[in-house]
């Protein structure tokens, strides 16, 4: 069966001892948040980077979510990676939730960059956003608007309060439910909220699709959302901005669940932050920063270890695999869909239809037009595209050969982890009598082997995530 975030049935009633003077409640915790970010200058500093990671899967009945509190430590884990003093959350109630958030409003008055994680049920009634605790008072596709008021936090009152402390940074990251509500109340989908100057919003998926729930939905054995899996694995990846960790996690996703779940993100950013970097001082004008391919993480941050890059490396091979047998089975209507997804930016499906025109025969028309899909999908900063078009520039097949334009694409291809983009280069660098031939000969079978024995090592293992 497979496992999405959308409503079901049947949630716990919330206790009785919460029942009365709900408005009064309401006004309280607005009032002990904004009353706590006054006094802050009396509380101890906090870090330069800090977050608030939830993961709520303990909904009753069917409204049960399997994957949000593992979704939340792998996340929380990436973040820690990064430098980010992080709290992890999970299965939270009304009440302990505003807590939380208000934790997070009292940071926000020194941090530099502060990041806000959902993983949950939560959408749109009366033109507001509402992430539902595991106390919501009624099943999911029951709740009404007053009882979302009652029962929910409103995302632009979390936002609100974040960002009231004023830091340069501030990140929303949302991977919820964006199916409609079923209560008797116009309840729509997730609607999408605009970006304040230094806020950045990002959504696990766009209007009015699924997000899916586990990663077992697609064959693999990981007991985490797409969402949460890819975008842990680029926050991992060492060197990435902000803005391009998001678009890998947006290609992956979209590329896996075949066009069905696509990421969307809001900025409202002048430039990107580097992930692993110390944050920008409070004051300061907030200027682009470039992700460095080898840049090395500070002594707040966590070393970047082998088991993380099997995952990346497995995250990416598989999509490499997948992109490649639904090129060999494409048909008709699978090309018409991949034509409609490339048009609005899918970089996954650009690949596949170039792959599709370059397998399909030897007409000049079919090499520009697999050559223009690659280039077009590696200008997107797509691994695999740019592995592919490396190769066209190493063979000389599509377009004349030139060494110097593959050597830069194999890199940022190999740099993500991309297998064939790591031979590949290992195989250019030969070619170019750079370094001992046998030795690379020696580092190739290497890989290889690592790489099979790490992929058996898995297929023994299927309950195990990486």
């Amino acid at each position: 069966m497979i496992e999405m975030r959308r409503p079901g049935a049947g949630l716990r009633a919330t206790s009785r001892r919460w029942a009365p003077r709900r408005i009064g409640r309401a006004l309280l915790w607005a009032a002990v948040a904004i009353a706590t970010l006054s006094g802050a200058g009396t509380a101890k500093a906090a870090a330069a980077k800090v977050a608030l990671v939830v993961g709520n899967s303990a909904y009753e009945g069917a409204d049960r979510l399997q994957t949000p509190v593992n979704d939340a430590r792998l996340v929380g884990e990436a973040l820690r990676d990064d430098g980010f003093e992080t709290h992890v959350a999970t299965n939270l109630t009304l009440e302990e939730f505003k807590a939380e958030v208000a934790w997070l409003a009292r940071q926000s008055e020194t941090a530099g960059v502060v990041l806000f994680y959902f993983a949950g049920h939560g959408f749109e009634s009366g033109g507001e956003n509402f992430l539902v605790p595991v106390d919501a008072g009624a099943p999911i596709g029951a709740l009404t608007h007053a009882m979302l008021v009652k029962h929910g936090l409103k995302l632009s009152a979390i936002r609100a309060l974040i960002r009231h402390g004023q830091p340069p940074v501030t990140i929303s990251l949302l991977d919820i439910c964006r199916t409609p509500s079923r209560g008797s109340a116009p309840v729509t989908a997730l609607k999408r909220e605009q970006a304040a100057h230094g806020e950045l919003i990002a959504y696990s998926t766009g209007d009015n699709k699924i997000a899916y729930d586990s990663m077992r939905t697609f064959g693999q054995p990981l007991d985490d959302s797409p969402f949460a899996w890819y975008l842990a694995m680029n926050f991992k990846a060492q060197g990435l901005t902000l803005k391009q960790a998001l678009e890998h996690t947006q290609q992956q996703v979209a590329q896996v669940s075949a066009g069905d779940q696509q990421p969307w993100i809001v900025s409202g950013l002048d430039g990107d932050l580097a992930l692993a970097d110390p944050a920008p001082e409070r004051g300061a004008a907030f200027a682009v920063s470039p992700g460095r391919p080898g840049a090395t993480r500070g002594p707040q941050q966590s070393v970047r270890t082998a088991r993380d890059d099997d995952a990346r490396a497995d995250a990416w091979d598989d999509l490499d695999a997948q992109i490649a047998e639904e090129a060999r089975n494409a048909d008709t209507a699978t090309v018409a869909k991949l034509r409609s997804r490339a048009r609005h930016g899918d970089a996954g499906a650009a690949t596949t239809l170039g792959l599709i025109a370059e397998s399909s025969g030897t007409s000049a028309a079919d090499k520009r037009s697999a050559f223009a899909y690659y280039r077009k999908a590696a200008a997107q900063q797509f691994p695999v595209a740019q592995a592919l078009l490396g190769e066209a520039y190493m063979s000389g097949v599509l377009v004349p050969r030139d060494l110097t334009k593959a050597e830069p694409l194999l890199a940022q291809a190999a740099g993500a982890g991309l297998t064939r983009a790591r031979l590949d280069l290992m195989q250019l660098r030969a070619q170019r009598g750079q370094g001992d031939s046998a030795d690379e000969m020696q580092s190739a079978m290497k890989l290889i082997v690592e790489r099979l024995t790490h992929a058996q090592d898995a297929t023994g293992s299927p309950a195990q995530s990486h």
